[in-house]
């Protein structure tokens, strides 16, 4: 019997092994599940299977790709209950694409027949133990002014620090503020970044303060925030306009390409008093693209 290949992504930053045992069994369930398919008329190539998901995932089926994707640490801990539910489960998307068509439902009632050809039952999620698969992502605290505990992610943390992104608490409407000092709350999963910038950074950055003729000091290049928010301020033009007002009844960018298209196909110039308000350009556009009797 023809077996789907493994097939391994060299991404994935932690390697969970899988016994040889358990991934021929998992090989085997999904020739099983093609076998069926082919009985009820759906034929097509076997999929591939890689044993690389990671997070609360059991199981991934990627259509285009005609691939399965199984979390390792999920199938070891629940090895039994995941042969005979997950495995199955993706195949069933797998095989509902490729006899029903793109366009149905992910758990629709083709979907769920497939479940009925593979004597499953449609079950959408699993109830497995996740506590020892979850990713655990680093956060930062921020406080507001009404003093409630935020935890930001480090790109929307490194944003705020460069002045590019502003975060408002939505009961005091206060920005959020770095509590900086403050010891990591390890129920939180709060971690304190003390990242240094990489070589390039820090290339990139003495070439700017060059280019400026600006103060570069060995504080900022020792500090991944300080070093981005430098760049971030001074990698754009330091004599830029800022952009014009306009009124708020003024044409969008989509009326604006529009006329600027049909201008040109119709070798017209925009009039004036079209771009003085949405209604007067909608008006314009209608002239031009209403049929001509």
């Amino acid at each position: 019997m023809t077996l789907p290949l493994i097939i391994h992504h060299s991404k994935i930053k932690k390697q969970v092994p899988v016994s040889a045992a358990l991934q021929l069994q998992c090989q085997q369930r999904i020739a099983q599940c093609w076998h069926i398919a082919k009985e009820n008329g759906v034929r097509w190539p076997l999929p591939t299977v890689s044993f690389d998901l990671r997070g609360t995932t059991a199981g991934r089926a990627y259509l285009v790709l005609n691939h399965i994707q199984l979390n390792p640490v999920l199938l070891n801990e629940n090895s039994e209950a995941f042969l005979a539910g997950t495995v199955g489960h993706e195949a069933a998307h797998l095989i509902a694409h490729f006899h029903f068509g793109a366009k149905i439902q992910g758990h629709g009632p083709e979907w769920a027949s497939v479940m009925q050809w593979l004597g499953q039952a449609a079950r959408r999620c699993h109830n497995f133990d996740t506590r020892n698969a979850a990713v655990i992502k680093k956060t930062i605290e921020y406080k507001c002014g009404c003093f409630l505990p935020h935890f930001l992610t480090t790109k929307k943390h490194l944003r705020i620090q460069a002045h590019r992104h502003a975060v408002i608490c939505s009961k005091c409407r206060h920005p959020l503020r770095w509590a900086i000092g403050l010891e990591p709350s390890e129920a939180a999963g709060v971690v304190q970044v003390a990242k240094k910038p990489s070589p390039a950074m820090i290339k990139y950055a003495q070439v700017l303060a060059q280019q400026k003729k600006v103060t570069l000091s060995l504080a900022t290049l020792d500090s991944f925030v300080d070093t981005y928010s430098f760049i971030e301020s001074h990698k754009g033009g330091t004599n830029r306009l800022p952009p014009p007002v306009l009124p708020p009844d003024a044409p969008t960018e989509k009326q604006l390409a529009w006329a600027n298209k049909l201008a040109k196909q119709k070798n017209l110039s925009i009039p004036p008093a079209a771009l003085s308000s949405k209604h007067a350009m909608s008006a314009w556009l209608s002239t031009l693209l209403s049929p001509v009797s």
